[in-house]
């Protein structure tokens, strides 16, 4: 009885409530959460790098992207699920209702050993593709294995924790994952401290990471048998009447999940080819401080997902689109705080994590790598580092900019500038004349009676 009262009183609630407060009440946690989660991540970099080198950092960042198999497939099966849960507590069908967890736990165990297996034969080449060689790779090997082994516990904590989002309890879910971040941040640097001296030191990150995935699974798990009063695990069995609308649902989220991870595993190559292992680790500290400008947008659509599916599920298509409209203009708004921000400020913040001597020029190519990402454009000169880093990789001048085809000076005269830029036009001495007025030449279609008296101009 109390289950069903429960049930009626947040259905009620997305019904009833305006579209204004009703995006407050869910996007804040929401927002809230994903600012925690997401320094989760940026942590484990900061750690790495910190209490064990730059190498270590580098491997963490090129280590990063792979994880995002794992959460390609705990957002499929989650997002997937939320949305036919939060569809059928619209439409009062307990029996859906029902069967939605038992579908879930079976489709994490199929997937999180699939992911196990081939991830942990196949980790090297995948690193090699990101470009990463020597240390670097042999790092990032141990710790994406690491980080695969845990694949059971995260996805399922990651995928039950939006089912949990999906019936509209953003703020128990982000308290969760949240508690979890936290955890994460405070054991990762006693494994490193302790396994530092036996060269373990990021072995002992992704221990406490998968230690940290673990406790959380275990969380959701013990919620969703004993605690939860709507959707609880039932009976674990796929349900065919389920399982695809599950898939066509989700597939649009594991599909975004696997595109990050093709966008950074090439910017990752291109990093290595031009400025090698150090270019990856600045690339990575870029990467992590960009992702915070989107944990708003994050939490506006986790706000969304319930509402949006309990009205639909309920037949109020006209407030559906209200919902979407109102918390589209909340989302666009956000975005207008962040795009007016400097990334100076993040320059700064990764040239504190360098050694004193490269602060300075690590904060100039920090900049020309946020230069090249989508959105940002700091101040100072990004090109020029990015060729400087090139030239002296090759073991030239370091002082000397690097052009296609060419080397030619940074502070060239005007004359060299000029033939730079307009080859063709460009004589030895200076700018080629026009017919009429140039000494010794042809003037209107005839020989010049006077050779030699043109204007000379200056070189």
């Amino acid at each position: 009885m109390a289950r069903q009262v429960l049930q009626r009183d947040k259905r009620a609630l997305m019904l009833t409530q305006t579209p204004g407060k009703l995006m407050m009440s869910l996007s804040l946690p929401a927002i809230v959460g994903m600012a925690v989660i997401g320094l989760y991540t940026f942590m484990d970099a900061v750690y790495a790098g910190q209490l064990i080198g730059m190498e270590a950092m580098g491997a963490v960042a090129v280590a990063y992207p792979f994880t995002f198999i794992n959460s390609g497939g705990a957002s499929m099966i989650g997002m997937g699920s939320a949305s036919v849960l939060s569809r059928a507590i619209g439409a009062k069908d307990q029996r859906t209702i029902d069967q939605v967890m038992g579908n879930l736990v079976v489709m994490n165990l199929v997937l999180s050993l699939t992911v196990t297996i081939v991830g942990t034969v196949f980790a090297r080449p995948l690193l090699a593709l990101t470009g990463a060689q020597g240390q670097v790779l042999d790092l990032a090997e141990s710790y994406l294995r690491i980080m695969l082994v845990g694949s059971l516990f995260v996805n399922f904590a990651q995928s039950s924790n939006m089912v949990m989002r999906g019936k509209g309890e953003l703020a128990r879910a982000m308290a969760i994952m949240g508690g979890g971040a936290v955890l994460n941040m405070v054991l990762a640097p006693l494994f490193i401290l302790a396994l530092r001296d036996q060269g373990l030191g990021i072995q002992g990150a992704g221990c406490a990471t998968v230690i940290t995935q673990m406790i959380q699974a275990g969380v959701m798990l013990w919620w969703f048998v004993k605690r939860e009063k709507t959707a609880r695990i039932v009976r674990v069995a796929v349900s065919p009447a389920i399982l695809p609308e599950v898939l066509k649902v989700g597939a649009s989220a594991m599909l975004m999940q696997v595109l990050v991870l093709v966008q950074q595993a090439i910017a990752y190559r291109a990093a290595a080819a031009w400025g090698g292992a150090e270019w990856q680790v600045l690339l990575g500290a870029a990467l992590r401080i960009q992702a915070f400008a989107f944990i708003p947008l994050w939490g506006m659509s986790n706000g969304l997902q319930p509402a949006a599916g309990t009205n639909y599920g309920a037949g109020l298509y006209g407030r559906v689109r209200k919902l979407t409209i109102v918390f589209c203009l909340g989302s666009m708004a956000l975005a207008l705080l962040f795009c007016t921000r400097d990334a100076g400020a993040g320059s700064h913040a990764v040239a504190a994590r360098l050694r004193p001597g490269r602060r300075r020029d690590g904060r100039r190519r920090f900049q020309g790598v946020l230069l090249h990402l989508p959105g940002c454009r700091p101040h100072g000169h990004g090109h020029h580092a990015l060729a400087s880093a090139r030239t002296r990789r090759q073991g030239g001048d370091p002082h000397v900019r690097a052009t296609r085809g060419s080397v030619r000076p940074t502070r060239a005269d005007p004359a060299e500038r000029r033939r730079a830029r307009h080859p063709r036009r460009m004589g030895r001495i200076g700018p080629v004349r026009r017919r009429h007025d140039r000494g010794g030449g042809v003037h209107g279609g005839k020989r010049d009676p006077q050779p030699g008296k043109g204007r000379r101009l200056r070189s």
